[in-house]
């Protein structure tokens, strides 16, 4: 097996109850359900990679130039979170 990396990470319950059951069918670690999965979704978000939609990164940067011409104040922002999203 290869070198592991211990990560730490946060679950919601019906997750954490799903990766226990999980392990006690298969007699596997918690670790190595949470490994499998991972596994699994890198696979599959390789073959379901969405095609790049060119005039949503043009709206996009449209938008980002829009925010960067906004005169700044060092170590002050003069936008609001609010401002990134539609009403």
């Amino acid at each position: 097996m290869s070198r592991l990396i211990r990560k730490q990470l946060y679950l919601e319950p019906a997750q954490d109850a799903l990766v226990k059951e999980w392990a006690a069918k298969r007699g596997l670690s918690e670790a190595e359900v949470v490994r499998e999965a991972l596994n699994l979704y890198a696979a599959t978000a390789q073959q379901l990679r969405l095609p790049r939609n060119p005039a949503a990164w043009a709206e996009e940067k449209a938008f980002l130039e829009a925010q960067g011409c906004r005169e700044t104040v060092p170590g002050r922002r003069e936008w609001e979170r609010e401002d990134l999203y539609e009403d």
